[in-house]
């Protein structure tokens, strides 16, 4: 009868401590989507873009760990394929979206900036309020939304006061939509495989959620360029340009939104799997300038250049 027991107990025992430390069960890692990010801000402030809210999103997605997906929505393309300001997406906008950009979600929002009536040109104050969604580019479902509404703000110009509240009001958004739980429980979506004839030669499929960039039709073997300007003092702005040593510009900021990333994985994610990756010689505030043998290559590929936009790889900001 004793024994009867002592083997009732150990049974008991071993099937307790698998179930309360299972040590051989696999690490189920969370798969993140890929995003598109569109902003939309009012002109009360000043008839150019005031700010570079996308900017802040992206660099708060990036670092929880989702991929960016470039996008140069001009107006004209918005308006095709954009949901409407309340969110709303059409079938036809959503598969005229699917056809330009292999995104698994769409980060939209508008940004509203409103000036007190005592604000001078040396000393600004006033609200902004931010909307922002996310949507599933597949089926249109939206997975989350955020709303800060007449956060104060206050700065010695325009783009001070608004820089400032935005870096306070997005990292509070991304947090939240990082939690939402339909954003946890997405999937990635079941896509057919891509033509083999539209694949960069040599590129690896598994783990990617987008096809590799193909080849530029005059024969270029990169898939996009990378300024790694990690060791220079540079942070994402929208009025970057990058130029040649005699100033010369390559990228002009009155022509193309350079794309921003903090690390050379990330990066290569936005450029391809065959980027052309560039060391600046020196760069300062809005220009980034290219030592000359660099200069002279980005030239000569001028179908990469009007393909896509570079990425920047800066230093991540001190937490």
């Amino acid at each position: 009868m004793k024994r009867h027991y002592e083997r009732r107990i150990a049974t008991v025992l071993a099937v307790a401590s698998v179930a309360l430390w299972p040590q051989h069960a696999p690490a189920v890692e969370m798969v993140r989507p890929s995003l598109v990010v569109y902003v939309i801000e009012n002109k009360s402030l000043t008839a150019d873009r005031l700010t570079i809210p996308e900017t802040i999103v992206n660099a708060e997605l990036l670092r929880r760990g989702y991929r960016i997906v470039p996008s140069l929505f001009t107006p004209d393309v918005a308006r095709q394929i954009a949901p409407d300001v309340k969110g709303v997406w059409n079938a036809d906008r959503r598969m005229s979206f699917q056809q330009h950009f292999r995104a698994d979600l769409l980060w939209m929002s508008t940004v509203e900036y409103t000036l007190d009536s005592t604000s001078r040109p040396d000393s600004v104050s006033g609200k902004v309020s931010v909307v922002a969604r996310a949507l599933n580019t597949a089926t249109g479902e939206s997975l989350w939304f955020g709303r800060v509404s007449d956060r104060p703000f206050k700065g010695a110009t325009p783009a001070d006061a608004a820089r400032l509240a935005l870096a306070e009001i997005i990292p509070a958004l991304v947090a939240d939509f990082d939690r939402a739980p339909k954003v946890r429980a997405w999937t990635p979506p079941e896509r057919p495989p891509a033509s083999p004839s539209a694949l960069t030669p040599g590129a690896r499929l598994p783990g990617m959620t987008a096809a590799p960039t193909p080849v530029s039709p005059s024969g270029s073997p990169y898939t996009g360029v990378i300024i790694d300007a990690r060791d220079l003092p540079v942070q994402p702005n929208y009025r970057t340009g990058i130029y040649t040593p005699q100033g010369t510009p390559l990228y002009s900021p009155e022509r193309q939104r350079l794309n921003w990333s903090d690390s050379l994985p990330n990066a290569r994610q936005q450029a391809g799997p065959n980027p052309l990756v560039i060391r600046p010689q020196s760069g300062q505030g809005g220009r980034i300038i290219l030592r000359e043998n660099d200069a002279r290559t980005l030239q000569g590929e001028k179908s990469l250049r009007e393909r896509k936009p570079p990425t920047v790889i800066v230093r991540p900001p001190k937490r």
